[in-house]
C-alpha cells in the first residue's frame, strides 16, 4: 500500500468514527446528515467506477462487471439520498441489509479460506457471524418497543466505530512484499 493509500484509509477510518458518534450523541438530526454522506459517498463511488469503466475497463476481462456495479452504487446512492429526508427508518433497515449481507460474504470467505489451509479464517469467520448477528438482532428486538429506532441506530453507530478502528489499524499495518522474477 502506498503512503498516500495509508493516509487515505486512516482519514476513512477517523471520518467513520465520528460519523458514528455524530450518531450516538445526535441520534435525530444526525441521521439524516449521515444518511446523506452515505448517499454522496455511494453516487461518488458509483460514479467513479462508471469513469473507470469508460476509461479502461471496458478492455479488461470482466470489465462489465465494474460497470453494472458503478450503476448499482449510483443507482442506491440516489435511493439513499432521496430518503434522507422522511423515510429515515427504511434507510436504517436498508443499511442493517446491506450490514447483513456483508456480515454473509464475510462468512463464505472465511470458510473458502479455511479450504485454502489459511490461518486468518476464524476472524474474518467471526466477525461475518458478529455482523449478521448485529444486522438481524436490533431488527427482531429493537422495533418492538417505543424507541426501537434509538437501539437501531446506537448498535448502527458501534458497528461504524468497528469498522473505523479497523480502518486505521488496517492503514499503518504493514504490506507483504512478493518478489517475482
Amino acid at each position: 500500500m502506498t503512503k498516500i493509500k495509508r493516509i487515505k484509509t486512516v482519514i476513512a477510518g477517523l471520518i467513520t468514527i465520528l460519523m458514528a458518534f455524530i450518531l450516538i450523541f445526535m441520534p435525530q438530526g444526525g441521521m439524516s446528515v449521515i444518511i446523506f454522506l452515505i448517499g454522496a459517498y455511494l453516487v461518488m463511488s458509483g460514479i467513479h467506477l462508471l469513469g473507470f469503466y469508460s476509461q479502461l475497463a471496458r478492455y479488461m476481462v470482466g470489465g462489465k462487471f465494474i460497470m453494472y456495479f458503478g450503476f448499482i452504487m449510483l443507482s442506491l446512492g440516489v435511493f439513499t439520498i432521496t430518503m434522507a429526508g422522511e423515510h429515515k427508518a427504511i434507510v436504517i433497515l436498508y443499511l442493517l441489509i446491506l450490514l447483513g449481507v456483508a456480515g454473509g460474504v464475510d462468512v463464505f470467505r472465511g470458510i473458502e479460506e479455511k479450504r485454502n489451509a489459511d490461518k486468518t479464517w476464524f476472524a474474518k469467520f467471526a466477525w461475518g457471524i458478529t455482523e449478521v448477528v448485529l444486522a438481524v438482532l436490533p431488527v427482531v428486538f429493537g422495533f418492538r418497543r417505543n424507541g426501537g429506532e434509538k437501539v437501531v441506530i446506537v448498535v448502527f453507530a458501534l458497528v461504524l466505530i468497528y469498522k473505523g478502528v479497523w480502518k486505521i489499524v488496517d492503514g499503518f499495518k504493514k504490506s507483504a512484499i512478493i518478489y517475482t522474477g
